[in-house]
């Protein structure tokens, strides 16, 4: 940055493009400051008159032992950090910007002669008085303000994580917090049993290298729980020790009175595969709550994990005791999960019977939407898709009936299942059967052995299929068709090359139909776009 000076008692400071005079004599008058200058400091929030307060404070001039010494303000180059300068300004004054800003100091070149300067020092820290004298107007940019660095990029870091924001940018400027801050932005994140990414990259900048917690002041409980957590979903077997201390001292407060020390118990014991020792954990619950929709759906929960580890006898046991806490969807998931395992063993009988059973209890009309779901698919194995259609359509109505159905728990998937399912009925009863796409589009360029596209045929029974493609170098293939899980019939229609295609643009109409039945034809359009010669092909 070049002196900037003006005429008779001129100010010295930067952001103006012009040379100086020696034989003007020079004082540095913050009155006087150039708008440019006040343009530059606008961004951290200083006025003219607190830029006067702290230059008085912040001038420190080489060599000079008073920073009010004027002569040796105009003897040689004077430092002018502007971080001190901000910090110096009173509270009285109009400082609207952060303080403890990191600003780089600015260095205000002097006049090599100190007789061009006014003789004598000003006493008592004063400024001599300006004259009245308008600025000699120079023509310079607005000064190009550097990108935040380092230091607001990291003071952002925590607005950006509350905002969802996950990029690698992100959490490099993460690394860049203190450690005081890294605590106070996990411990007010929420404890998540089953994973929460930006949890365990706070905690990975606290921990040591070799994952042990740090030594200092004791540890508040939801970090040990963050710390925790962080251990188990690594399969690291510390987690125990911390978990079962924190238990000792009493479960973790957690509506509706899920025993959150338990969980995490239970992602360690999955981790590392065992899964009985996790069912295990989950039948714990009854030292540290009384909750009896937590009690049930644990048991649940440990059934399951009995059954992953081969424990069938221990899972049964498990199902057995869900009714006696009266909570509907708990009772209904283990009718679930029993007639389901019968289902898939081929057990209908066993499956239906179980199906039939009749409950009550909170929640117990939302569990019955997954049960009619379940009892379609019990119709389909049976062969009779007649009442699959039906029970799809009681799944359908039953979750349209309930005034706030639950959410996040699989119903939705279950409820567009039986939607496909009965939206490919009424297609079926307007034609004799469907296809996947109303058109087939080949590449522009095929090299040998190039797979074409292919075509899904859907009907409600077998049925003998012609077709006829007017394209040279293309003939038509059916595969044998098979029977779906929701009772349709199905085939694939395969295009196979049998010579060079013309070039495109062209488009050739495939008709299918039922053999005998030409008013049961439909078409597809066999399309090629234009060739365009790139550099690889024409290499």
């Amino acid at each position: 940055m070049k002196l900037a000076l003006l005429a008779g008692c001129a100010v010295a400071l930067p952001g103006l493009a012009r040379g100086y005079d020696p034989d003007v004599p020079i004082c540095y008058d913050p009155a006087g400051i150039p708008a440019a200058v006040a343009r530059a400091l606008h961004p951290v929030g200083l006025d003219q008159t607190s830029l006067a307060a702290g230059i008085r404070a912040a001038a420190a001039p080489v060599g000079a032992s008073r920073p009010a010494d004027l002569r040796a303000l105009g003897s040689g180059a004077v430092r002018l950090d502007l971080g001190a300068l901000i910090a110096a300004a009173p509270a009285a004054l109009s400082v609207t910007g952060p303080r403890s800003l990191a600003v780089p100091p600015v260095h205000l070149p002097g006049p090599t002669s100190p007789d061009s300067v006014a003789a004598g020092p000003v006493p008592g820290l004063t400024w001599p008085a300006p004259p009245k004298l308008q600025p000699i107007a120079v023509a310079a940019p607005a000064p190009v303000l550097p990108p935040p660095g380092a230091a607001l990029s990291a003071a952002l870091a925590p607005v950006r994580l509350q905002a969802g924001e996950d990029t690698p940018a992100l959490r490099a400027a993460l690394t860049s917090l203190p450690l005081a801050r890294v605590r106070q932005e996990l411990a007010r994140r929420r404890v998540q049993p089953w994973g929460d990414p930006w949890s365990d990259e706070l905690v990975s900048l606290l921990v040591a290298p070799d994952g042990s917690a740090p030594p200092g002041e004791p540890t508040p409980r939801s970090l040990a729980l963050h710390y925790a957590g962080w251990l188990a979903r690594r399969g690291d077997g510390r987690c125990v020790a911390v978990l079962e201390q924190l238990l000792r001292s009493g479960p973790t407060p957690r509506p509706p009175g899920a025993v959150l020390e338990l969980e995490l118990l239970v992602v360690y014991h999955r981790r590392v595969q065992r899964r009985a020792a996790a069912a295990e954990t989950w039948l714990r619950v009854g030292q540290y709550s009384r909750d009896a929709a937590t009690c049930a759906n644990y048991q649940i929960e440990a059934a399951r994990d009995y059954h992953a580890a081969g424990q069938s006898a221990a899972a049964d046991g498990c199902y057995a005791k869900v009714p006696q806490y009266g909570y509907g969807w708990a009772t209904g998931l283990a009718i679930f999960d029993q007639a389901q395992r019968l289902l898939a063993a081929g057990q209908l009988d066993a499956a239906d019977r179980l199906l039939q059973t009749r409950f009550s209890g909170r929640y117990a009309d939302q569990v019955e939407v997954a049960l009619e779901s379940l009892r379609a698919r019990l119709a389909t194995a049976r062969g009779d898709r007649a009442a699959a259609l039906a029970q799809h359509a009681r799944t359908v109505e039953r979750y349209r009936a309930l005034a706030q159905p639950l959410r996040g728990e699989g119903l939705e998937g279950l409820v567009a299942d039986a939607q496909a399912a009965l939206a490919q009925q009424a297609a079926l009863q307007q034609a004799a059967f469907t296809v996947s796409a109303d058109h087939l589009d080949l590449p522009a360029c095929l090299p040998p052995g190039a797979p074409l596209p292919t075509l899904t045929i859907t009907a409600a029974r077998p049925l003998a299929l012609q077709t006829d493609l007017p394209a040279a170098g293309l003939t038509v293939r059916l595969d044998h068709q098979w029977r779906t899980r929701d009772l349709t019939c199905q085939l694939t229609l395969h295009l196979d090359l049998c010579s060079p295609l013309p070039l495109g643009p062209w488009t050739a109409p495939l008709q299918i139909a039922v053999v005998g039945q030409p008013d049961t034809t439909q078409l597809v359009a066999v399309r090629r776009a234009a060739w365009r010669p790139t550099e690889e092909s024409v290499r």
